[in-house]
């Protein structure tokens, strides 16, 4: 992730994947092996055929029980909506008598009630290794935040459908800034619906990240580049090198996040 989204290092190529293999743990003679025998290739192969025959043209994209697709980058909510319907659909809620003196009333026990589904988001959340908050950043994701982390921001289109792209971000006191050509589309989703959600993911261990969800609060030009300027330094130690291009400037005021490994709060 750091060498593809960070460094922009072609991980396609076989020269940059051994080492990078190699620095993960794996075998370097081994993958070495591997590539040049094509050990797996037709079972990639196969994959993506089985892919092209479900619709699939893009990564990432999640497939639920054959019957639902979800592509790009997405909130917990939303995956969790596509997992209940699937889950619903083969296994209905059978109502097994009426509730007693003092229980529920029939329309809380037949349907989710907010609570109910923020509970069941959290305990999701929770089984899969992450956590959820409303309540200010502590100081270690503070920490981890400030980094030049590989960062997803995810958009709306008009239509309802996300968008995410990697993008850099700094954090400033509680809001994020993000910085974007004037002709990104995701500029013209953003004015329509300032709904946004980044994930940020630590540059030393993927599994370790911070998604936050949140929205735009303000889009200001960016005449001097300065934003922009401050976002390259951050990142690549320099001032952003295309200086003839109008900028635009995105703060984005965070709701809640959730925090994955080491990033979980107990």
């Amino acid at each position: 992730m750091r060498a593809h989204f960070t460094d922009g290092r072609p991980v396609g190529d076989r020269a940059t994947l051994v080492p990078l293999a190699a620095e993960a743990g794996l075998d370097r003679a081994e993958v070495e092996r591997v590539l040049a025998e094509g050990t797996y290739a037709e079972q990639v192969r196969a994959d993506e055929t089985e892919a092209r025959g479900l619709g699939i043209n893009g990564v990432p994209y999640f497939v639920v029980d054959r019957r639902y697709g979800v592509s790009g980058a997405q909130l917990a909510d939303r995956l969790l909506a596509v997992l209940e319907r699937a889950w619903s659909e083969r296994a209905p809620l059978t109502m097994a008598g009426t509730p007693v003196q003092g229980g529920h009333g029939a329309d809380e026990a037949c349907g989710p009630t907010a609570a109910r589904s923020e509970r069941r988001r959290r305990a999701v959340l929770t089984s899969l290794g992450g956590t959820m908050s409303t309540a200010p950043l502590p100081d270690d994701v503070r920490e981890l935040l400030g980094r030049p982390n590989p960062a997803v921001v995810t958009t709306l289109r008009p239509d309802g459908q996300p968008v995410s792209v990697a993008t850099w971000y700094v954090l400033d006191g509680d809001r994020l800034l993000v910085n974007m050509d004037e002709a990104r589309k995701r500029l013209e989703y953003l004015r329509n619906d300032p709904r946004v959600s980044l994930t940020a993911l630590d540059e030393h261990s993927w599994y370790t990240h911070v998604s936050l969800q949140g929205r735009v609060v303000e889009l200001v030009d960016d005449p001097d580049l300065v934003d922009i300027d401050r976002l390259s330094v951050h990142y690549t130690g320099k001032p952003y090198p295309t200086r003839d291009r109008r900028r635009i400037s995105a703060w984005v005021e965070v709701d809640s996040w959730s925090g994955w490994g080491a990033a979980a709060q107990g």
